[in-house]
């Protein structure tokens, strides 16, 4: 992606970076980027209309309420909103080229091409935003702090629906063998 610095390309950095919903990202303008934070504030929908065909819309709120908040580009990718910024020029959105703001779906398209050219499994953005979690919570960020950046109003949302176990069955077997309870057999018995 980084090799290829396409604006939907960084974008989807940006999303595995801060686990920003994909609707969440289109919606991001200039204006929500202070430094290495944005400001979460809208997101797009679609819906179909009566007469067929599909409306992108960009609501000016996000998902849910705890879904208003500020997330945090790392600092080995502020790189990443830099090189946003030379290519989008002064378009009013973070993802956006000459004709506007670029929709969720053409994010979401890349993504599953760029599963395809690497060889693994199509990924939604979902994912990237479940992987981000896992991150945060195996290394043992603050739960507040995995709920805030999440916009999540429980953190038990983050922990139940986005955690996944991502260590190796070595890793696992390393970290159980040095929990202190278990480093003296003599002990136990």
């Amino acid at each position: 992606l980084i090799s290829n610095p396409t604006v939907v390309n960084l974008g989807i950095i940006i999303m595995f970076c801060t686990g920003v919903r994909v609707g969440e990202l289109v919606g991001i303008r200039w204006d929500d980027v202070i430094e290495n934070s944005i400001k979460i504030r809208r997101t797009e929908i679609t819906y179909r209309k009566e007469t067929g065909g599909n409306v992108y819309e960009i609501r000016e709120y996000p998902k849910t309420e705890a879904g208003i908040r500020t997330v945090y580009v790392p600092n080995e990718f502020t790189v990443v909103l830099n090189k946003l910024k030379e290519l989008t020029g002064n378009q009013r959105y973070m993802i956006s080229d000459d004709n506007g703001n670029i929709k969720a779906l053409k994010v979401r398209k890349q993504l599953y091409s760029v599963c395809g050219k690497i060889g693994i499994r199509r990924k939604s953005p979902h994912k990237l935003r479940k992987t981000y979690i896992s991150i945060l919570l195996d290394n043992g960020v603050d739960k507040k702090l995995v709920q805030d950046v999440a916009g999540h109003a429980q953190i038990s949302t983050s922990e139940r629906n986005y955690h996944r176990n991502r260590k190796s069955d070595a890793k696992k077997g390393e970290i159980l063998s040095n929990l202190p309870e278990f480093k003296n057999i003599e002990l136990m018995f």
